[in-house]
């Protein structure tokens, strides 16, 4: 899918988790419920983002204990036992992209898999909503709302002409060789001897 190369300045509401802003004289408005509608997805489901141990009951330290490997104390994205750093990996790349190191696990990428382990619905649209409003805060100068994919989605439903924007017609894929090979996965019962995308073996 394409994505342009577009730069625009965002009316942010917290309160109705919304964004606003006008391009090429389209006005945009992306709200949870549009989302939801180009996704394909129901918009219900359980809306947690900050926060979200507290609100729930939950302490966190007890939480990381569930996912990571027997005997290890480093929290890391490498030490998550094989299923949950397949999770992981594609949690910090599709659903809640973001930017440096992939071997930590912020909050919000543990939501996922602790959702994803207890099989409670979560609101996708709503944590991407609230993943974009988050990217928007002055962390950082060079800070841009993600899920750019998704993005170009957005801007083709309010009309918006792409023509003359730069596209990148790329197809990526997730479970490439050298993305296999950077899990470090161990082999599982439950894994393919082979890798679908290289017809490789994992080990």
């Amino acid at each position: 899918m394409s994505r342009p190369n577009i730069f625009v300045v965002a009316v942010v509401d917290s309160s109705n988790f919304t964004l606003k802003t006008t391009l090429k004289e389209n006005e945009i408005l992306i709200s949870k419920q549009l989302l939801a509608d180009l996704l394909g997805v129901l918009a219900d489901g359980k809306r947690q983002y900050d926060e979200w141990f507290d609100i729930m009951g939950l302490k966190k330290s007890m939480i990381m204990r569930k996912f990571f490997e027997e005997k290890n104390d480093e929290f890391k994205s490498k030490s998550l036992t094989s299923f949950w750093r397949i999770v992981h990996w594609i949690s910090m790349h599709s659903v809640l992209p973001r930017a440096g190191t992939y071997q930590e696990i912020n909050d919000h990428e543990l939501l996922v898999i602790y959702f994803l382990w207890k099989k409670i619905p979560l609101s996708l649209s709503s944590l991407i909503i609230n993943h974009m409003i988050m990217a928007t805060k002055p962390i950082k100068s060079t800070s841009s709302v993600p899920n750019g994919m998704l993005m170009t989605l957005v801007f083709k439903h309010f009309g918006v002409p792409l023509e003359d924007e730069a596209q990148d017609e790329e197809m990526l894929t997730w479970g490439g060789e050298k993305n296999v090979a950077t899990l470090k996965l161990n082999p599982q019962p439950w894994m393919k001897k082979t890798c679908t995308c290289s017809n490789k073996e994992y080990s």
